[in-house]
């Protein structure tokens, strides 16, 4: 086996610890990868770790979404169809994808 693809980032996260068990080097001997950019998958990325995965920007689609509510009350024109591309995540942008989490985290608190 080299590649673990994993339907989300806790699977991900249990197969590293499978990885680690059968005394093998995740990032080296076996790459895995996730979906959703949980927080936890995001700070192993960062070790080398965990490979990849996947960004459904939730925080940038709740903004939209609310945007776009907001328009339609007050009667102003919305588009038919707001997009919210995923992200493709590596340890180069963990980081900034992480902070946008972060970010959107604190201010969820807010209210």
């Amino acid at each position: 086996m080299e590649v673990i693809i994993c339907n989300n980032d806790m699977m991900a996260v249990g197969a590293l610890e499978a990885v680690n068990k059968a005394g093998l080097e995740a990032g080296k001997d076996v790459y895995i990868i996730g979906a959703d950019a949980f927080e936890v998958a995001l700070e192993k990325i960062l070790e080398g770790k965990i490979v990849g995965t996947v960004f459904n920007n939730y925080v940038e689609q709740a903004r939209l979404t609310t945007g776009t509510i907001l328009s339609y009350m007050k009667k102003q024109n919305v588009a038919h169809f707001y997009g919210s591309d995923y992200v493709k995540v590596t340890k180069e942008n963990a980081e900034t994808i992480l902070g946008i989490i972060r970010e959107g985290d604190e201010t969820e608190e807010e209210y």
